[in-house]
């Protein structure tokens, strides 16, 4: 999926592997989520108009359970 796009505000060079994460609120206060891993980017940093892709976390939450038992 992509995400970011907004000028100085998206991953960078290195942040591979990072988490993208969107609040929620939940029975009167606010929780966090994982709902993506930064995968690539533009070359630069923060390009207005030039979103990052990051892999969907919930499209892989049951490989990941399973792998975690293991």
């Amino acid at each position: 999926m992509c995400a970011g796009g907004e000028d100085g505000k998206d991953s960078c060079q290195g942040d591979s592997g990072g988490p993208l994460m969107s609040s929620e609120k939940v029975r009167q206060e606010f929780r966090w989520f994982l709902i993506g891993v930064v995968s690539s980017g533009p070359a630069a940093c923060g390009v207005e108009g030039r979103p990052s892709i990051y892999t969907k976390v919930p499209d892989f939450v049951d490989w990941i359970l399973k792998n975690m038992r293991e």
